[in-house]
């Protein structure tokens, strides 16, 4: 490490000691010193150095361009906002589809659907009604109370309950496209013009209202094991009838009846989701009758469909997106808060709301923009505007702190050129690092995460640039505003440009002294040691040069909007005092920086065991729908009598080998198929069980038989067309839509040959994310090993996502590294010191660490929506640490000086900014919804987490191995370059 710079001089201490003494005495290493420095420079110092006065230089010079066209500036800002909004609009298109989101595109199960639906179509989907008596089956103790066949009376009774419901349901129609629709029209059925693919209790008397009228002992009608569905096929009880598994006093009670229905999905792309609005408008009204019309005085019904939860998750979001402008308010309230001065001269309240529009152009300029490049919005970037807010106002803080800083005496120009040409760089530096945290996502499997990333650079990049230009551009004017208020103009100078300070004799007393000031400046230039000339201005107190010619405006400048007393303009504001003055004094101090040390260790060692514990797992339909929804009472009673979250999975088989060209060469695979599947009991549910159309081929010709390859009546010649004679039996019509023969239709002397075939079960309860990964994988490998020479695939829709569950971790983890990577080598160029950059990388390592650990003790786990947070922490708490790394690198003075001055320079313009972004997340701290609730919680994290190292451990560890100066340049010594020292620091919190 270079040798610590020496301490520099504490300058002119005579008179007493003050709050302004903090804000303009200056520490600085003599020439000869500074020569001395030069002389050990490293190239990368050297480098260092150039950087960062080009970087000074050029927002120096950006400022004075903004100060003299303001309105030309805000007019393009806001010319262009309106085109990209305009974009927004009319190329407006949106990704709602949750398996184009959190799926890798690389995934087998895209290519499987691909494969699938090009031969079978869409799949159908499944629908349930489940009906119960009205009461809380989860606490109801009495178990009279619970059963639905507690008496042969009741029981006929509430199943003539249950069979209104199945005639109500029969009788809705809706309309959509001009044609009326009914159950009918939509429901899967195996033959044209046959039964709808269903089941239900009501199988057991065949939908026959007499039947069951006439029926003395339902109990046992329901106990026998002869009961077939309307398609001939095996009923299930133990499907349709919920019974108790508690194992007490309730065990076996009959608690619940189920519907089930397979309804068609002809999907298309309505709004950026595929849906089938025939059948999505049938389940809508299906839902209305059952919970709703359907009135029984002892029964209730429920319905239960993913696309269903889908729109109890979109009204979750639009009731959750109505909470978030009293984040937005809250957020206004505080800028203002942060932005007052108590003084109407020098008062900046009013441009807390031009940093707020800032913020809105710049997201209105990243929408529009991502949908001219072609980048979908989707539900996952609806939490963009946290993070940009927060960015966005924590600029402006930074860009008004600075501007604050500078002398108050000094022309508009002047004050505007020199705060940005400090808060440019400074700002400059974590928007770069951001930027390149967010890059890296684009290079994500997970389409979104890479969308947010691909939105999120867009917003910081706009953020940036508005905040510099337009935001500056009402700082310019402000500053002309606060000029005549200093020359006694009334209202405090808010008339434009009506009122002449000439007119009252008084004369321009502000325009003569900043060419006074210019002149002296101009006397005090020095050359550099370096080959460039640098110069190296002093800074005379405000109190000697400017108080005088103030008072000529014939106004006291000094007077405060509340209290008593003259107002001090370069007083501190609140945050800075806290940050800046109290904060160090026990952080800094010997013992603080033990503690601090020590607080980090033990927080890290909570912190690693959390993460340890943190467990993949991503339940969409309980997670996605509100608390308050009766979705949440469907899911409970599917988990207590029912396979709770089951997935219905197909295992299909492809065309047979040219060698082979007949399934008839396969029937032992296709048997053992069946067998293994059924044996598989860890993953596959008995109830209802998996059944082949192979097995029932063999049963219809050696009934009991599920493997007919040893039989005479079969032959390679023969063995497809038979196969295709059983679907048009009655016992083998249900397998007509698990059989794809070429030719469709099959005559009696032509060539016959099936080119693929499915066979249909269930899985048990997924319980996590971890178990359906095992579960898909389970399911491959069954298929696979039972008959590799068809090239068997297991698939269902719901395979998408938990293929994406088995990158998740890998995903979130290589994003997380590669965002560091970035922020790394960002740090780098912009700081242009190595440890420094190191630093503020373990900061944010840390922070993500900490983030991770928190998850398991708030209930979260990996997932995509939690990934996005993971990724998005990197970027937020660089902002952090890097405000008050380079802020440290630009002040002079030992390490323990430039900590505090860094402190007291940035510490509470940062602190205001995270400040911010958390106010702007507070307001969804309610939400119901899974991904507000989701942001808010790890939002929290990421403020609390990144505000400790930024403000506290980065301080500590930068004042004990802190990198030197850019002592290169000695910060040219402008009135801007702000370099403190102890001997003044501590004057500010005594004069409180």
């Amino acid at each position: 490490m270079a040798p610590e710079p020496p301490a520099a001089s504490s300058g002119d201490s005579s008179g007493p000691a003050s709050t302004r003494g903090a804000w303009s005495s200056f520490g600085g290493a003599s020439n000869a010193e500074a020569l001395a420095l030069d002389v050990r420079l490293s190239l990368l110092s050297r480098i260092s150095c150039r950087i960062h006065r080009d970087i000074s230089a050029f927002f120096e010079a950006e400022g004075r361009f903004v100060y003299r066209r303001p309105r030309l500036v805000i007019g393009a800002s806001i010319a262009f906002a309106g085109m990209c909004a305009v974009m927004f609009f009319t190329l407006f298109e949106q990704e709602l589809d949750s398996d184009r989101l959190f799926t890798p595109e690389s995934s087998q199960a895209f290519r499987d659907r691909e494969y699938v639906e090009g031969l079978y179509g869409d799949p159908p989907v499944q629908t349930r009604v489940l009906i119960t008596r009205r009461v809380d089956l989860t606490k109801e103790p009495q178990c009279r109370k619970r059963d639905l066949l507690v008496d042969q009376d009741r029981a006929s009774r509430f199943l003539m309950e249950v069979f209104d419901l199945y005639e109500d349901i029969q009788a809705i129609t809706v309309t959509e496209g001009g044609d009326v629709l009914t159950l009918g029209d939509i429901c899967a059925k195996p033959v044209p013009n046959g039964p709808c693919l269903m089941q239900s209790v009501l199988d057991a008397w065949n939908y026959s209202r007499e039947a069951l009228e006439s029926d003395t002992n339902i109990s046992a009608t329901l106990s026998r094991g002869n009961l077939v569905t309307e398609l001939g096929l095996p009923l299930d009880t133990g499907f349709v009838v919920g019974r108790n598994q508690e194992g007490g006093q309730c065990d076996g009670n009959a608690e619940v009846y189920q519907f089930q229905f397979i309804l068609r999905w002809e999907t298309e792309d309505i709004n950026g989701k595929d849906i089938d609005p025939r059948t999505h408008k049938w389940l809508r009204t299906l839902v209305d009758v059952v919970r709703d019309h359907w009135r029984s005085p002892q029964l209730e019904g429920f319905v239960s469909d993913l696309h269903i939860v889908d729109s109890e998750s979109e009204r979750g979001v639009v009731k959750d997106t109505a909470k978030l402008p009293l984040g937005y308010i809250l957020v206004g309230i505080y800028s203002h808060v942060v932005m007052f001065k108590n003084s109407p001269a020098f008062n900046k309240t009013h441009l807390a709301g031009m940093s707020y529009v800032s913020v809105i152009l710049a997201i209105v300029s990243a929408f529009g923009m991502a949908q001219a490049l072609q980048v979908k919005f989707n539900l996952v970037t609806q939490t963009l505007p946290f993070l940009l807010l927060g960015l966005g106002m924590d600029d402006a803080f930074i860009i008004v702190g600075a501007y604050h800083q500078t002398d108050a005496c000094l022309a508009g120009e002047e004050r505007v050129a020199q705060a940005m040409r400090r808060a440019g760089s400074s700002i400059l530096v974590t928007s770069m690092t951001d930027l390149a945290a967010f890059l890296m996502g684009l290079y994500t499997e997970l389409p979104a995460l890479r969308a947010f990333a691909a939105h999120a650079c867009l917003g910081i990049t706009f953020d940036f640039i508005f905040q510099v230009t337009f935001f500056v551009a009402f700082l310019a004017l402000d500053a002309e505003r606060e000029k005549r208020a200093l020359n006694g103009a009334p209202m405090w100078g808010f008339q434009c440009c009506c009122w002449n300070s000439e007119s009252n004799g008084a004369g321009p007393p502000i325009a003569n002294m900043a060419a006074k000031r210019r002149d002296e400046e101009k006397a005090e230039v020095q050359k550099s040691p370096e080959s460039e000339s640098v110069p190296v201005f002093a800074i005379p107190d405000i109190d000697n040069v400017c108080n005088e010619q103030l008072s000529a405006g014939g106004k006291n400048w000094k007077r405060k909007i509340f209290g008593k007393g003259d107002y001090d303009p370069a007083e501190p504001s609140l945050s800075t005092r806290m940050i800046g003055c109290w904060l160090p004094q026990w952080t800094l101090h010997p013992a603080g920086k033990v503690a601090v040390i020590l607080a980090e260790a033990g927080l890290l060692a909570w912190a690693i065991y959390g993460l340890t514990m943190v467990r993949m797992d991503f339940k969409g339909r309980e997670w996605f729908t509100p608390k308050d929804s009766w979705l949440q009472n469907v899911f409970k009673l599917e988990e207590l009598y029912f396979a709770g979250d089951s997935t219905k999975f197909q295992v299909y088989t492809k065309e047979a080998p040219p060698d082979l060209p007949s399934y008839y060469y396969f029937q032992d695979g296709l048997a053992r198929l069946e067998a293994d599947l059924m044996a598989n009991d860890k993953y596959v549910s008995d109830s209802p069980p998996v059944r082949s159309w192979y097995g029932d081929f063999c049963s219809s010709l050696e009934p009991g038989s599920r493997n007919c390859s040893q039989t005479r009546l079969l032959s390679p010649l023969n063995f497809d067309l038979q196969v295709h004679n059983f679907t048009l039996t009655p016992q083998g019509a249900v397998h007509r839509p698990s059989l794809v023969f070429d030719p469709p239709f099959c005559l009696p002397d032509a060539r016959c040959r099936i080119v693929s075939s499915k066979l249909e079960g269930f899985s048990k309860d997924v319980v996590d994310g971890q178990y359906a990964v095992d579960l898909v994988d389970s399911l491959r490998e069954t298929a696979r090993g039972a008959v590799p020479e068809l090239r068997p695939i297991a698939y269902d829709p719901l395979f998408l996502f938990y293929d994406g569950f088995r990158v998740i971790q890998w995903e979130t983890v290589r994003n997380v590294v590669l965002a560091g990577v970035a922020v790394f080598g960002m740090s780098l160029v912009i700081l242009a010191n190595v440890f420094a950059a190191a630093l503020v990388l373990g900061m944010v390592a840390a922070t993500d660490v900490m983030l991770l650990g928190w998850m398991h003790y708030v209930d979260l786990t990996f997932n995509p929506v939690t990934a996005v947070n993971v990724v998005l922490a990197v970027g937020i708490a660089v902002d952090y640490s890097a405000h008050v790394a380079h802020t440290f690198l630009v002040a002079q003075g030992s390490r323990q000086e430039r900590a505090r001055g860094a402190l007291l320079q940035i510490g509470g313009d940062v602190f205001s900014g995270a400040f911010t972004t958390f106010l702007a997340v507070v307001a969804v701290a309610a939400a119901e919804h899974y991904i507000f609730q989701v942001s808010f919680k790890m939002f929290f994290a990421i403020v609390i987490f990144g505000v400790w190292h930024g403000l506290v451990v980065l301080p500590v560890l930068l004042s004990l191995v802190g990198p030197p100066p850019y002592v290169g340049i000695l910060e040219e010594r402008q009135p801007d370059a702000q370099e403190w020292r102890t001997e003044s620091l501590g004057t500010i919190g005594e004069s409180q």
